[in-house]
Order: C-alpha cells, then structure tokens, then sequence
C-alpha cells in the first residue's frame, strides 16, 4: 500500500485571518454603521426577512404589531453588518440606525413607517436638506421629522399614550 502525498502550493504566502481581521477592524469606526452600508442591507434581502418575522408572531400579538430592524456593526469583521429582527407590542421609540414596520395580522399588511440612518449622516442631512442634491434623498423626509420630533410624536399617537408625552421641542443633534 503506497502513501499518496499532498502537497500544499505556496504555504507562505496564506494570512493568517484573525490577524487580517483585526487589523482591518482596527481601521474603521466599530461603532456606526456607514449610509453605503444601511442602503445594501436594506436593498438586499431584509424584505422577507422583515415578512418572515411577522408571519412568526403573527399569533403572539393581539392586532397591530410593530417590526423593528436595528443595525449593528459587527467590532472584530470589517464590512460586516449584524441585522436584529424584532417584533414588539407598541411602537419603539425612533432611534439611529433603525427600520420600523408595522404590520396587521388580519390583512397581512407590512406597512414601512420610517428608517433612521447613523448620527453622523443624521446630523449631515438635515443641515444641507436645502441643497438640491440631498432634497431627493427618499431618507430625508425621515431624518427631518426624526429630528424636529414628530416621528417620536408620531410613535406617541400610535401608542395611545397620553398627550402630555408629546415633544414640542426639535431635539438637539
């Protein structure tokens, strides 16, 4: 019985991953998630996901429930994004970095109520939501009642929460 040998080309030149990994992490910002990075995640496969996880709680709620997609970036992988699905009772408050659905089990409906990118493009959008180019934004209409504080308003109203719980106030970015 003779031994077959393998051999393995050009061992030298393999990386060593947890070495590339961290040291490409180490080159960005752990803690926000860029506009490029929002936009693919949610053009690419969150619809059903989104649709999957309302149809799963579909009988835990009692009418009109909420979906809620946070985006996380992963600290120790580049490039990479962690995505929650998370089905709630009442309407989160709006929050960086988050989708809100809502959804009704006696139609089926999924219904986009809003999306609110990182701080850092929050901040950067409404300051030039006057100029040309960012007035087409599909994000902007968002952004400019998150911050004027009608969408944490708009949450309040659909909650049934007393009025009192209403700002008057734009908060401060």
């Amino acid at each position: 019985m003779t031994e077959k040998k393998i051999s393995i080309e050009q061992p030298e030149s393999y990386k060593n991953v947890g070495k590339e990994a961290f040291k490409r992490a180490s080159k960005t910002n752990k803690e926000t998630v860029t506009v490029r990075e929002l936009s693919d995640a949610m053009s690419s496969n969150i619809m059903p996901k989104v649709m999957d996880t309302a149809q799963k709680y579909k009988s835990s709620f009692d009418g009109l429930f909420y979906v809620v997609v946070l985006f996380k970036r992963e600290k120790l992988i580049q490039k990479t994004l962690k995505i929650y699905y998370i089905a709630k009772q009442s309407c989160p408050s709006p929050s960086y970095e988050q989708a809100v659905f809502s959804f009704d089990p006696k139609t089926d409906e999924l219904k986009f109520l809003w999306m609110i990118p990182q701080k850092s493009w929050v901040k950067f959008m409404y300051k030039n939501r006057h100029l040309l180019e960012v007035q087409g934004d599909p994000a902007l209409p968002d952004i400019v009642d998150f911050v004027e504080s009608r969408l944490c308003n708009r949450a309040v109203i659909m909650n049934k929460e007393s009025e009192s719980h209403l700002l008057k106030h734009p908060m401060i970015i």
